[in-house]
């Protein structure tokens, strides 16, 4: 009986120390090397106080994977409700940037909306927005697509949900990127979707796009990110693919070095790197991801697939010798991470707008959270602001706000 006791003691921390092992720790982890807020001053501490807050100030916000419908996506719309009310009088209106996977689980329905289906999607997952504000004026959200959203019908988006939260609607407008043509008019309706339909298994409607934001001091980029993978996937054996793939790239080169602004904020779904379940951390995942960690056959989602560890090289190369200061925001994991992925870039994932998902801090994190929540940007021509928001902050770190300042190194 006492050999039982013992055994059970040492039993119980080992245990506990296993179950750690496997399923990580998760919350909330900055850096002890940027706790300064990547400050270059150290006199000048990254607080809310110091922020700028002029009419000049150009304010944006970043939200990926929110298409849930659920009560979290709700609760994290009235935290931006909040946060909108606090950055009224700007000469340039605060924007939203949609990261993807806008509606779960598998976007519109494929077919045109005469019963209303797609309305009724469109509802659930955008509605939430719809009484959103600055200055009595309806908030404008530029949305790049998913892997979720490219199961269902792309151009939907583009046509049919245009139409309904458009500037006449009085509430929030939705502007969709990526899936446009030269030819094809952006006329909101059954003419523009049937072009697309047309059209949409061709490669030059996903280019690279400049959003309108209406703010000349930073240059914005939309990428559809899926589209890239779907190419890197058959480039071996599709010419047209391989084609695509250039034209891609000269397209975004031209974009990121044709007199470029003080900064530039590229936007796509897919994160160069990560340290969530599509990045093979363990943290809070299902035995399912664990699981496919261990097959030989990689998911294209995940890092680890070939296709996307060859998209992702060629983004970084482009993204890196920008001559200016680029910021990369995606979403598809669904938590908050600030990464330095080389000495030139920095990348932001804003993915925990509707549903979280675990995440670890490593050596290349500067802040990481599994809460609910998004990202704000302050920018002006001498620096940029970007703070995480969650719906606790009370259990957040202290340091969520940082600063960089233009062509800034990060060693």
């Amino acid at each position: 009986m006492e050999t039982s006791f013992h055994v059970r003691i040492i039993f119980i921390p080992i245990a506990l120390a296993l179950l750690l092992v496997l399923t990580g720790c998760g919350g909330t982890y900055v850096n002890p090397r940027y706790e300064d807020g990547l400050v270059t001053n150290p006199s000048v501490y990254p607080h809310k106080s110091r922020r700028p807050d002029t009419p000049q100030v150009v304010t944006f916000f970043g939200l990926g994977d929110w298409g849930t419908g659920n009560q979290d996506q709700c609760k994290v719309a009235q935290l931006l409700k909040a946060e909108l009310a606090g950055v009224g009088g700007r000469t340039v209106q605060p924007v939203v940037l949609g990261l993807g996977d806008n509606h779960y689980p598998d976007g519109l329905v494929n077919v045109w909306d005469e019963e209303g289906l797609a309305a009724k999607q469109l509802e659930k997952s955008f509605g939430v927005y719809r009484d959103l504000k600055v200055d009595d004026k309806p908030v404008v959200f530029h949305v790049v697509h998913g892997n979720h959203d490219h199961r269902g019908d792309l151009p939907m988006w583009e046509s049919l949900a245009e139409g309904i939260y458009d500037e006449a609607s009085q509430g929030a407008v939705l502007k969709t990127y990526n899936l446009s043509h030269p030819d094809i008019t952006d006329s909101n309706d059954y003419a523009e979707y049937e072009s697309l339909m047309g059209a949409v298994h061709e490669y030059e409607v996903f280019l690279p796009e400049v959003v309108s934001t209406g703010a000349p001091l930073v240059r914005t980029i939309a990428l559809d990110t899926q589209i890239l993978l779907n190419m890197y996937q058959i480039r071996e054996t599709e010419e047209m693919a391989r084609t695509g793939i250039e034209n891609h790239w000269d397209r975004l080169d031209a974009l990121l070095t044709d007199d470029p602004p003080q900064w530039t904020v590229v936007m796509g779904h897919h994160p160069l790197r990560t340290h969530g379940k599509h990045g093979g951390s363990f943290v809070g995942n299902t035995w399912w991801h664990r699981f496919k960690k261990l097959c030989p056959t990689k998911d294209l989602q995940d890092l680890e697939h070939p296709a996307n560890i060859a998209m992702r090289e060629d983004l970084e190369t482009l993204l890196s010798r920008a001559p200016n200061t680029v910021i990369y925001l995606a979403g598809h994991e669904h938590n908050l991470q600030f990464l330095k992925v080389n000495e030139r870039l920095l990348q932001v994932v804003s993915g925990s707008a509707g549903k979280t998902t675990g995440v670890q801090g490593k050596e290349d994190t500067l802040f990481c959270s599994d809460q609910l929540g998004f990202v704000r940007f302050d920018v002006t021509p001498s620096e940029m602001w970007v703070e995480f928001l969650t719906l606790d902050q009370g259990t957040c770190s202290p340091v969520n706000l940082f600063r960089i300042v233009p062509n800034q190194r990060f060693d």
